[in-house]
């Protein structure tokens, strides 16, 4: 039975993402219309493809870190990108600039998603709003664990995947030996390294569209709040 409303609730929830995007589209002024609509269908065929990919993962005994990061371009970064070429489109910027802001939203959509991955473990549960370690005790694929398996040694890897099969166990323990294993692996900074990079490219592409700082300004405190950065 509980099975069975949580699927009704997300078909509801789908009709009525579906209301809410028809409506935005009435909207759109007609001369845009069809390269805003473009634009939303592709987005949201890439969300679909990387939903799967993420349950597809879940099953998967290897991932590597090239494919986790094609699936978060898919089910996150896509979402970005698209809004912030749609906005680009309905605000009149020619391809160019439209492409440099598809491209901006996708390299900060990416570092996001990579920064939501550290904060489950090295955020502050009273500003995150989530328990330390929930991505580890659900056993749910991250970037820090794909890496972590990537390049831990034969002994290392075999203690992580010996945690990750535990079907009964103490959950602060868990989360304490994987940590314990990330951090003999450096997965912190490499992590926080490889999101670094996405920001600055994201914010070099932002340099590049030919329009005044001032007319940027909004979008770089969206950007700011969004992946956490001061200024």
């Amino acid at each position: 039975m509980h099975s069975k409303w949580n699927l009704n609730q997300a078909v509801l929830s789908g009709d009525v993402m579906a209301f809410i995007a028809n409506e935005c589209f009435l909207q759109t002024p007609p001369q845009y219309l069809l390269k805003v609509f473009k634009v939303f269908n592709k987005a949201a065929i890439e969300v679909c493809v990387g939903q799967q990919l993420d349950i597809d993962f879940e099953k998967a005994t290897i991932v590597s870190h090239e494919e986790y990061l094609r699936m978060i371009e898919l089910k996150t970064a896509a979402l970005l990108a698209a809004s912030a070429k749609i906005g680009s489109i309905i605000g009149g910027a020619d391809d160019k600039d439209s492409d440099l802001l598809y491209e901006f939203g996708r390299n900060l959509g990416l570092a996001f998603q990579i920064q939501d991955d550290l904060l489950d473990i090295y955020g502050d549960v009273k500003v995150f709003g989530k328990i330390v370690g929930g991505d580890i005790i659900s056993n749910k694929k991250t970037f820090m664990l794909v890496k972590a398996l990537e390049i831990a040694s034969i002994e290392q890897a075999k203690q992580l995947h010996e945690q990750f099969a535990l079907k009964e166990f103490d959950p602060e323990i868990k989360v304490k030996k994987v940590v314990d294993l990330y951090d003999q692996l450096n997965i912190k900074n490499i992590s926080e390294r490889l999101a670094t990079d996405y920001i600055n490219t994201g914010f070099s592409l932002l340099e590049k569209i030919g329009v005044i700082n001032e007319r940027k300004t909004e979008l770089v405190n969206i950007a700011n709040s969004l992946i956490g950065r001061d200024s």
